[in-house]
């Protein structure tokens, strides 16, 4: 296999299965290629990356490893160009409300690199609940809900937008729904309320057990 195959391959494992260009390919954000070290990914990777947070066992597993986690641990995690570490430390950064890596997350969800990881960042973006955090998913949604042909996060973004304006009493997601309605219309099988509804969950989730691990 030649080096542009193998490489080609190598980025589909990793969640780059669509290729596309946008205005934000520019955006630097650090990117390793590397597998993480085996025992990161036995440790901090494969217990989470497919068990969504509203099942006792994703709690369960990060319970005794909490005194070990830390931002840096996180900013790790969010280098690696594989989806799997990064819809983890993306978790983790909800979980701790680690702020201080919105520029991270933010460009990572603008780049859209690779998938499933946008969800993440959207969860995190969204209980960060900053003016800056607000932008990204605003950015996010200005231009990928005018993209119908990259299935991506729009979905996640649209419900992080919406909670942010049930918390704070805007109504900045009514400037999408036309928008949201067009982007759509070729996808039968997305259901808006019932993407709320599970980001909800998960956010209210990952918050309070942020919570409830720093408490006295």
């Amino acid at each position: 296999m030649d080096d542009n195959k193998r490489k080609t391959l190598l980025d589909h494992v990793a969640g780059a299965t669509v290729r596309h260009s946008s205005p934000f390919a520019d955006l630097d954000v650090p990117a390793i290629r590397a597998t993480p070290p085996p025992e990161v990914i036995e440790r901090w990777i494969k217990p989470f990356y497919l068990v969504r947070p509203d099942e006792a066992a994703w709690t369960e597993a990060l319970r005794p490893l909490l005194d070990e986690l830390d931002e840096d641990m996180v900013r790790d995690l969010l280098t690696y160009f594989n989806w799997r570490p990064r819809i983890v430390a993306a978790y983790f950064a909800t979980v701790r409300n680690y702020s201080s890596l919105e520029e991270h997350l933010g460009r990572l969800l603008l780049r859209s690199d690779v998938c499933y990881a946008g969800r993440g960042y959207a969860l995190a973006l969204t209980s960060f609940n900053t003016p800056g955090s607000l932008a990204y998913m605003t950015q996010y949604l200005d231009y990928y809900l005018d993209q119908p042909d990259l299935w991506f996060d729009q979905g996640e973004v649209v419900a992080g937008v919406t909670h942010l304006d049930r918390r704070n009493g805007t109504k900045l997601i009514d400037a999408y729904r036309e928008r949201w309605a067009r982007f759509t219309s070729n996808k039968p099988n997305w259901d808006l309320g019932r993407t709320i509804e599970r980001f909800d969950r998960d956010l209210n989730l990952l918050t309070a057990f942020g919570v409830s691990v720093d408490a006295p």
